[in-house]
C-alpha cells in the first residue's frame, strides 16, 4: 500500500533540501527535486517520464498564499518561518514515515 506525503508539504521539502532556508530556489530546480522524490505527483498522465511544471507552479503559489513560501517565478523561492514549521511538523509527526511516499 502507497501512502503519500502532501503535495505542498514534498515542494516545501524540496525547498528545504536545495537551500531554500538562506536563498530563493529557481522553480524548475524545485520541479526536479519534487519529481525525483515523488514523480507520481508531479508528471503527466500521458507522457509520465515529463514533469507537469504547472502541477509545481500551481502548488508553490497555493503555498505562497499560506505564507508558505515568499517569492514567485522570476525571483525564486524561499521558505518563510511559516513554511519551516510546517516541514517540521511533518517530520515530528509520529506517523511520519506513513505520510511519506515509499519510493
Amino acid at each position: 500500500m502507497k501512502f503519500k506525503q502532501n503535495t505542498v508539504e514534498i515542494l516545501l521539502s524540496s525547498i528545504l533540501s536545495l537551500g531554500g532556508v538562506q536563498k530563493s530556489i529557481d522553480t524548475e530546480d524545485i520541479a526536479m527535486k519534487a519529481y525525483k522524490i515523488s514523480p507520481n505527483n508531479f508528471r503527466w498522465k500521458k507522457y509520465e517520464d515529463q514533469i507537469d511544471i504547472r502541477k509545481v507552479q500551481t502548488n508553490l503559489y497555493l503555498a505562497q498564499k499560506k505564507k508558505y513560501l515568499d517569492g514567485n517565478e522570476k525571483r525564486g523561492w524561499i521558505l518563510t518561518k511559516n513554511g519551516i514549521s510546517v516541514i517540521d511538523k511533518a517530520k515530528n509527526k509520529a506517523n511520519f514515515k506513513i505520510r511519506t511516499q515509499k519510493i
